[in-house]
């Protein structure tokens, strides 16, 4: 059995509810109260060895700080039943300190165990794949899985009832949250071994969890992309990272982090037209692969985003409104005289950012968004990434221009790629979306006037009637 749990900000309300319970129990000293009536019930005898023992425990969880216990942001619980006990782990992040307060006292209850213990229950530490765990040294002969045992890496506390237990079958050895949405997704890396007693090297698995539920049509589609010429051994060198599995009670699916470079700084570091011509032909192949989806995008389905993300920026910058407008019109002419590309499956979120380069081995990443629809707008995109970071960054324009044109050259040669107007058209499009989410980045939003300039000047009505004659 596993459970998963994380701070839902929605019921951030109970806090207080909480806090208040906690004060009046603190103002009331009820606990010290029901631990006095049980004092009095006792003998003389009894009463001061209970004080001795109250004291100790009173001084071993000193160190835990209970407040931030309250702050604990995410929860992971699991349990297998082996005979008649039943073993157990829980993986708690507590911040700022929590959770090394709490190791701190419970390790001081170990040591009060031993010492009570006379020596039967030594304390002992071992290093578990970079962490190190205190436990209990529970006697062979005691018929009990049982060894109970603690650790800390960085925010996150690790307890178990059984060192083995925490060890066995896969070793945790990282969990590193990467990318977190509050109340809607998270990316969480682990590091595993997924065979220890072969001593494998350790791989990294990229867990994606939504909210809503494991995204299993994401992961089915991995694994027929994985089936149908994008796996590790392609000929033509072009890959999906290994989908790995779905874990539905963490609402998440896995797969395999590759390493790599971004093709961004790789195209501005090396010679750019050759790669670029790679990333158009592995965009082409996606194209070709049959995989079947439900979901569609439409030419329509593209100018709500763009709308969307305009009306954004006009609430922001009220000042543009008018400018926006116009610019929005505009877009909705250019788009309004295109021939749409016979659709087949697109990426629809195709930009320098989901290509890694590992080698001389290409890697297509995030499919969230995969779809039926025109293959130019994947052409397009790429193209208005690209732009928008050579606006940003004038230093890199005659290299990512030189990038611009070999991928246009490229995708155009291929059959499903369209023509010089539409490319151009939805490489517009895609940049004018980017205008609209420039302002919600801080490193972006001094460049946003600009943009919106570049935008303006590329789609005044001559300059719509030219690149449509």
């Amino acid at each position: 059995m596993a459970v998963y749990g994380m701070h839902n900000p929605e019921r951030d309300y109970q806090q207080k509810h909480y806090q208040a319970v906690w004060d009046e129990i603190e103002k009331t000293k009820i606990c010290e109260k029901v631990l006095q009536i049980v004092q009095s019930k006792m003998s003389e005898g009894d009463a001061t060895q209970f004080i001795a023992v109250r004291d100790a425990l009173k001084n071993a969880l000193a160190p835990v700080e209970w407040d931030k216990l309250m702050q604990a942001s995410e929860v992971m619980y699991t349990q297998r039943f082996e005979g008649p006990t039943s073993l157990q782990l829980a993986l708690i992040r507590i911040p700022d300190g929590g959770a090394e307060s709490l190791k701190k006292g419970i390790v001081n209850l170990f040591n009060l165990a031993a010492g009570a213990s006379q020596g039967q229950l030594p304390v002992a530490t071992q290093t578990v794949a970079g962490v190190e765990m205190t436990y209990l040294q529970i006697p062979r002969e005691v018929p009990v899985t049982f060894q109970p045992a603690i650790g800390v890496k960085g925010d996150v506390i690790i307890l178990t009832t059984s060192l083995a237990f925490a060890t066995e079958s896969l070793e945790l050895l990282a969990v590193r949250v990467v990318r977190y949405k509050p109340g809607r997704r998270y990316l969480i890396e682990y590091d595993v071994t997924v065979d220890p007693e072969r001593a494998t090297r350790p791989v990294t698995w990229i867990g994606k969890a939504r909210a809503k539920g494991a995204d299993r049509n994401t992961f089915a589609l991995m694994n027929q992309l994985w089936r149908h010429g994008f796996d590790d051994a392609s000929a033509d060198g072009v890959s999906v990272p290994e989908p790995i599995g779905v874990i539905s009670a963490l609402n998440m699916w896995l797969q395999r982090k590759v390493s790599g470079t971004s093709a961004l700084p790789a195209l501005i570091a090396g010679e750019p037209t050759h790669l670029a011509r790679r990333i158009a032909d592995a965009m082409h192949k996606l194209h070709h692969v049959f995989v079947m989806t439900c979901r569609t995008h439409s030419m329509q389905d593209e100018m709500a985003i763009l709308a969307a993300r305009l009306n954004d920026l006009a609430g922001s910058c009220p000042h543009w409104a008018f400018r926006l407008s116009r610019l929005r019109d505009a877009c909705e002419q250019l788009a309004g005289n295109l021939t749409a590309t016979a659709s087949c499956g697109i990426h629809r979120d195709f930009h320098p950012d989901q290509v890694l380069v590992a080698g001389t081995r290409l890697y297509l990443l995030d499919f969230d968004l995969y779809c039926a629809g025109d293959p130019v707008l994947d052409a397009g995109n790429f193209l208005g990434h690209l732009a928008e970071f050579a606006i940003r960054n004038p230093a890199t324009s005659a290299t990512i221009k030189r990038a611009a044109l070999a991928f246009a050259d490229q995708s155009l040669r291929s059959p499903d790629g369209g023509t010089l107007v539409s490319l151009l058209a939805y490489s517009l499009l895609s940049l004018v979306r980017l205008v609209g989410l420039s302002a919600r980045y801080p490193e972006r939003r001094p460049f946003t006037r600009r943009l919106l300039e570049v935008c303006e000047a590329c789609l005044t009505p001559r300059a719509i009637q030219a690149a449509l004659a």
